[in-house]
């Protein structure tokens, strides 16, 4: 599914693979994130945080935050 490809890899990739426009893989991206908002969520009772730097020796960093019960 393009949706989950796109959480770990560049839509540039993505299209480059599919063979599809960064705007299609950018719409198709955008129409599965609004479907999944209309999702109930139950929020999470604990959750982990961690931070790394995306490259090293530079100050851009990613957070990851996952539910700790479901491991999401």
């Amino acid at each position: 599914m393009i949706y989950e490809r796109v959480k770990n890899c560049s839509i540039e990739e993505i299209s480059r693979e599919e063979g599809l426009g960064w705007e299609e893989v950018q719409l198709i991206f955008n129409h599965c994130a609004k479907e999944l908002e209309k999702e109930e969520w139950e929020a999470p009772e604990r959750i982990s945080l961690d931070e790394f730097s995306h490259l090293k020796g530079h100050k851009d960093f990613i957070t990851t935050v996952v539910d700790l019960e479901k491991k999401i």
